[in-house]
């Protein structure tokens, strides 16, 4: 996903979705995520299944996560690159439920060319914005290939 400003920075961000939980539309909606049986397309929702985990829930899930990159031509040091990864995780907690969860290996990280002057807020609220619509595409042009149901699918 790509945002510009006119006359402004241009923030990009590019993601791999393989997240533990549920992914849910900017308005809410359940778009992906845990289903209620193996054969089933019908989605359980994250949220309930986790509420009923015993103490002692070992987790057989294994190699989850959400890898994010964001690029941007803003002139960003590595101080305020790093401002931008903390909040580029916001598109994390707007899309993924829950989000960097203990199954979960989330990342971000920002690339900068720096020859653009741009405020750090800026660039940071473009970068989040960036992130969850990338992920929201990244799921639903997902292909299950037969194997697993993706949001095709469902």
């Amino acid at each position: 996903a790509g945002l510009t400003v006119p006359g402004g920075p241009t923030v990009c961000a590019a993601v791999a979705v393989n997240a533990f939980g549920d992914v849910r539309g900017l308005d809410g909606t359940l778009v992906a995520g845990c289903r209620t049986a193996p054969g089933s397309r019908e989605l359980a929702g994250a949220d309930r299944v986790m509420a009923v985990l015993p103490p002692d829930f070992a987790s057989p899930w294994e190699g989850n996560t959400t890898l994010a990159v964001i690029m941007t031509d803003a002139a960003l040091s590595k101080l305020t690159a790093h401002k931008v990864c903390q909040m580029a995780f916001g598109g994390f907690y707007r899309t993924l439920a829950p989000a960097l969860s203990l199954y979960d290996g989330d990342l971000v990280v920002t690339l900068a060319l720096g020859d653009r002057q741009a405020h750090v807020h800026q660039i940071g609220v473009l970068a989040e914005r960036a992130v969850a619509e990338a992920i929201l595409t990244a799921v639903r042009e997902a292909d299950g290939y037969g194997v697993l149901p993706a949001v095709r699918d469902l």
